[in-house]
């Protein structure tokens, strides 16, 4: 008997330091806080949709969601804000986040504008939701077809604006006032075709479409320029048909996710009654490739000769920038 009390006595001694010893490991990790002020900036062009783009209105962040996850992919924060119609930034600040106590500590940020094109209301919300599948979001044809057409007609484009993200690690110091500049990214690429009408008449166009330009899905974040799995491509098809008056410019705006095409791409169109393929190149040089940020800029002069309509093209390929940029022209 006393050897069993002796043994159940150095039992809970025993157990009693490893709890001690537990608590003490416990209360002896050192923490940090610091505040972390995050300045997000879209890159749409202009917050009012025009005649010159009848589509820009469509560019522009009307809600901006942010979600900061720690080192072992919990999420710390999980903010959704409307963005108001003339605003190019948001700002937002988190306070007391907890950090190591010294040194620095990375957070994973991921930032999402526009997610009502993708997402249902609410989808996003709260700390459980599987990162790696947002990370890995592809957009499809309902996207497509949901960017493509809001804006044209003055309907209500809620559901329809472009997505734009950004994933990017951020490195946080106890103890400061943190600071980072968030450049949101579009999802797609942009396509612009802009007529000139030289021919003394109204001129019709049908079937305009640029060859093997359209692909079927795209990611939400940036991968390197990866495309996802499984990619095919179509033509990129504008309008089917276009009546442009006497001496009118008019311009054409379609985003597509980013591609590329070996054989390289051309536009065609029936030009009044004739048939015509232009190749886009440069120095004999084919575009075979349209990355995500990428804004494909194609001028195209219309001349009357004496048996048909000859068309005159002109193109470049330049960042998607939120500055206002001239259409190459033929003066």
């Amino acid at each position: 008997m006393k050897n069993d009390w002796l043994k159940y006595g150095l039992g809970a001694v025993a157990a009693g330091m490893l709890c001690s010893l537990a608590a003490c490991i416990k209360e002896n990790v050192q923490t940090g806080n610091a505040t972390v002020t995050l300045l997000f900036s879209t890159r749409g062009t202009t917050s009012v949709a025009s005649e010159e783009s009848p589509t820009r209105g469509n560019e522009q962040m009307r809600s901006l969601r942010v979600i900061l996850a720690d080192g072992q992919g919990n999420i710390r924060y999980n903010v959704r804000s409307d963005v108001d119609p003339d605003d190019r930034e948001k700002r937002i600040v988190f306070g007391e986040l907890v950090t190591a106590a010294e040194g620095t500590t990375d957070f994973s940020l991921y930032a999402i504008a526009n997610e009502r094109t993708f997402a249902d209301a609410g989808e996003l919300d709260g700390k459980d939701i599987n990162l790696r599948a947002l990370e890995d979001k592809v957009l499809g044809e309902a996207e497509y077809q949901a960017i493509n057409t809001g804006g044209y007609d003055g309907s209500d484009m809620e559901g329809r604006r472009l997505p734009q993200a950004r994933k990017q690690t951020l490195r946080v110091t106890p103890g400061q006032d943190n600071t980072a500049i968030v450049p949101l990214d579009f999802s797609t690429a942009k396509i612009t075709v802009t007529f000139h009408n030289r021919t003394g008449n109204p001129t019709e166009i049908r079937n305009l479409k640029v060859t093997g330009m359209k692909a079927s899905q795209g990611y939400l974040f940036d991968k390197d320029d990866a495309l996802p799995a499984g990619t095919s491509y179509d033509d990129l098809n504008f309008r089917s048909y276009l009546n442009i008056e006497k001496d009118a410019t008019r311009e054409e705006v379609l985003y597509v996710y980013p591609g590329q095409n070996q054989e390289g791409y051309v536009l065609e169109a029936d030009f009044g009654n004739t048939a015509q393929r232009l190749p886009l190149t440069d120095n004999g040089k084919l575009l075979t490739t349209l990355p995500r940020g990428k804004w494909l800029r194609i001028s195209i002069n219309l001349l009357q000769t004496s048996v048909e309509i000859r068309p005159e093209i002109k193109w470049e390929v330049v960042d998607w920038k939120d500055e206002t940029v001239e259409v190459p022209t033929f003066e």
